[in-house]
């Protein structure tokens, strides 16, 4: 108990500070050759853990995983993603810096489909020098109805103040206990693509909660805090400013094709409550008693094994998986392979 209590306060104390997935499956192998505990059961309990944080703490990183990382190069949650952007489902934007306090904001590029989302954010500090690096972005994203994308404050201290103060500027009815609730974003992962003196480019990767990203037609960023944490407290960089960015979304996101599963034949103690297809994974929401996620395998008719991402989880109606298979590679039959039986899925909408 007391080295399931050590891997509990290590996680909670890197999850608001520039960790990777990599991280964490680092400390739990080290975790592993101390006390020869499985590998597989103890990510479960990680992410119980974290998911319990939402009751526990009711703070800003209550609601999502937050990763931090340094690359030079993209990082994608699911390979299937990249895959994605590399066929063209990518809309790169070309627009001027807005700026505030002397720096400088903009969008590059962005990725939408029902379950994933991925913007590339562009700051100018030629004329405001950039001293620190592993910058995290504050912001909030929302479309034209005001149904929020997804919220990022690592200040921690705030509880949430600006989403709060965002409901009451827009008149939103929202659960005072629960300010997330109704967020479409669950998972959040923040990559430093460039940091030097005079630029920052960052990665933010979206992943959607139980209910798909809605089919908007203008997204807008507005950006409040840019900053740094060190020894566990968030320094703002941005001396107050705010950057307010509007991105017309292009028909090929609004319109873009998701195909819907169901299964062929029922599975006794299995109820799969949702499967779909996007042009960049796929998600699928089931509910049992007896099968964890990670036994809930997809193969392809080639016989092709999909595993779910490391970091699925579960709520009171469903456990929520997704796979790195989209429109583009998917194959014509599809099947879920449940403790070494296989079941077919076949398709009952596209859309």
């Amino acid at each position: 108990m007391e080295n399931n209590k050590y891997m509990e306060e290590k996680i909670l104390e890197q999850v608001v500070r520039d960790i990777s997935l990599f991280n964490i499956r680092k400390e739990m192998e080290k975790k592993q050759e101390r006390d020869n505990t499985n590998q597989e059961c103890f990510l479960k309990r990680v992410a119980v853990f974290l998911l319990s944080l939402l009751v526990i703490s009711g703070t800003s990183f209550a609601t999502y995983y937050y990763f931090k990382n340094i690359h030079t190069e993209k990082v994608y949650a699911l390979s299937s993603i990249k895959e994605a952007e590399e066929s063209g489902y990518i809309d790169n934007i070309e627009m001027d810096y807005i700026y505030a306090k002397n720096i400088g904001a903009k969008v590059n590029s962005i990725i939408l489909s029902d379950n994933n989302m991925d913007i590339i954010l562009d700051f100018d500090f030629k004329q405001e020098q950039l001293t620190h690096n592993n910058i995290l972005v504050n912001a909030i994203i929302y479309d034209e109805n005001n149904t929020i994308y997804a919220y990022s404050d690592t200040t921690v201290t705030s509880k949430g103040k600006y989403l709060q103060n965002f409901y009451k500027e827009k008149e939103i009815p929202y659960n005072q206990s629960n300010w997330y609730e109704g967020i479409c974003a669950r998972s959040i992962r923040q990559n430093s693509l460039l940091e030097n003196s005079e630029q920052c480019m960052i990665q933010m990767s979206f992943t959607a909660n139980q209910k798909p990203f809605p089919r908007s037609q203008k997204l807008y960023i507005t950006i409040f805090n840019l900053g740094y944490i060190e020894e566990g407290k968030f320094t703002s960089i941005s001396n107050h400013a705010e950057w307010n960015i509007e991105i017309e979304i292009p028909e090929k996101f609004y319109e873009r094709k998701t195909t819907k599963y169901e299964l062929k034949e029922e599975i006794e103690g299995f109820q799969l409550n949702n499967a779909y297809i996007t042009e960049t994974s796929m998600t699928l929401l089931y509910s049992s008693e007896t099968i964890d996620g990670q036994d809930v395998i997809l193969v392809d008719e080639n016989g092709k094994e999909y595993f779910p991402e490391a970091f699925w989880y579960k709520t009171k109606e469903n456990t929520v998986l997704q796979y790195a298979i989209n429109q583009n590679t998917k194959t014509n039959k599809l099947y879920l392979k449940i403790l070494g039986k296989e079941w077919e899925l076949v398709e009952n909408e596209n859309r």
